[in-house]
């Protein structure tokens, strides 16, 4: 009885660790995070991603992926989020409140 619960103590311990083992080190609470192939190393590895990004389905992604392409981003159209997509999606979202702001404070100075 005792070499049971020892096996089924060593075994449950070894589950929980591997499971635990795959997720992202030190993330910040409120962000989302996304396993993507590095395809330099070949490597998987977690990575930051916009969470507004992570709920679209592949449909959605891969129209989001010819538009990027459309402006001039070089990502695949895969329908899937990969680095190339996030690193695309963030710059043309910055890109985007930059050239708002410009244009609020253009408006601001011609009213003056």
């Amino acid at each position: 009885m005792k070499k049971k619960l020892i096996a089924t103590a060593v075994l449950l311990s070894i589950g929980v660790s591997s499971i635990a083992q795959d997720l992202p080190l030190n993330p910040k609470t409120g962000e989302c995070y996304i396993k993507c192939i590095d395809k330099e190393k070949g490597l998987s590895k977690w990575t930051n991603a916009p969470c507004n990004l992570l709920q679209k389905d592949s449909i959605q992604i891969k129209a989001l992926q010819y538009k990027l392409i459309n402006l001039g981003y070089t990502v695949e159209t895969t329908g899937y989020i990969d680095l190339e997509t996030i690193d695309a999606y963030k710059d043309l979202n910055n890109n985007s409140k930059k050239l708002k702001r410009k244009l609020k404070n253009e408006k601001r100075n011609k009213k003056k």
